[in-house]
């Protein structure tokens, strides 16, 4: 065969491969369902070695436990962890979030039982149906775009009364303290504020103070005068602090660190402390532990 033969086979075979692949669909969706007629093709990552895969699954999720409390700090969804540390008799206590990482804390409360909700809209009827079960709203907290809410079922469960605002809702919480409610809990979307109130004893007081400094002076004050922190949250750059009275006051220290602070929650596991709140704001993690 000529070389001119060859070069012109060439050509036409060449020219054949473009026009086909030009005219390939390579999506795995077609018009937004699944497109049947083509199989996603395999990704190639770059092999990893067990080191690096550890520090990777480190990096995505840790799980600190001890034997009445448990903590759990990822991007992931914590659903399977929240079945097994159910199936321990550890109930969701407190909830929140880092810039990307879901905190959850499990402690041996002596709940009944225990639900949650996750999803992009508040959840209005779940929770006036928990309500209606027995239920109270017991934790809180919005990543991604999602609420996640926490119902518990007591043996003695007490009103309660919630309300989302465009602002810090100072306003609010004084009419809750003129019904006799105080606030149990407080959570904040890109907009917005939650406050959670449940019917509180006649005698109990308490006291908020917000900020855009940590407000340690403020934890120290009111614990000299008979107070315990009872919700520390961080948002729309502001410190928010919660202090109650309570008929057994509470001993407690705080910690803020840059890191999170997993040293610091194992050796107040070894002191006897459990972890009360855990915040994460301006670069920093803010740690309540108590006993």
């Amino acid at each position: 065969m000529s070389t001119e033969i060859m070069i012109a086979i060439g050509t036409v075979i060449f020219l054949i491969f473009v026009f086909t692949r030009l005219n390939r669909d390579d999506s795995s969706v077609a018009n937004g369902k699944p497109n049947p007629d083509i199989s996603p093709e395999t990704v190639c990552e770059n092999d990893v070695t067990d080191e690096q895969e550890a520090a990777i699954t480190e990096k995505e999720a840790s799980f600190l436990a001890s034997a009445q409390q448990s903590l759990y700090l990822g991007e992931p969804f914590p659903s399977t962890e929240i079945t097994e540390a159910w199936s321990k008799h550890q109930h969701i206590t407190w909830l929140s979030h880092g810039v990307s990482e879901w905190v959850a804390v499990f402690s041996e409360v002596g709940y009944l039982n225990q639900r949650w909700y996750k999803g992009g809209g508040f959840p209005v009827s779940e929770i006036a149906q928990g309500w209606d079960e027995g239920y109270e709203l017991t934790a809180s907290t919005y990543l991604n775009n999602e609420w996640l809410v926490v119902l518990s079922k007591t043996a003695n469960p007490v009103l309660q009364r919630w309300q989302l605002t465009d602002n810090f809702p100072a306003d609010t919480i004084q009419t809750n303290w003129n019904d006799g409610f105080q606030i149990t809990g407080l959570a904040f979307t890109e907009n917005q504020w939650l406050s959670v109130y449940t019917q509180a004893a006649p005698d109990s007081l308490q006291r908020w103070f917000i900020s855009d400094q940590f407000p340690g002076h403020e934890i120290s004050q009111g614990w000299d005068e008979g107070f315990s922190v009872t919700a520390l949250v961080h948002g729309h750059g502001q410190w928010v602090l919660v202090m109650s009275t309570s008929p057994q006051p509470c001993l407690q220290r705080w910690h803020l660190t840059e890191n999170f602070p997993q040293d610091s929650i194992k050796q107040g596991w070894d002191e006897g402390y459990r972890i009360m709140q855990i915040a994460y704001g301006n670069g920093h993690w803010a740690l309540v532990l108590g006993q």
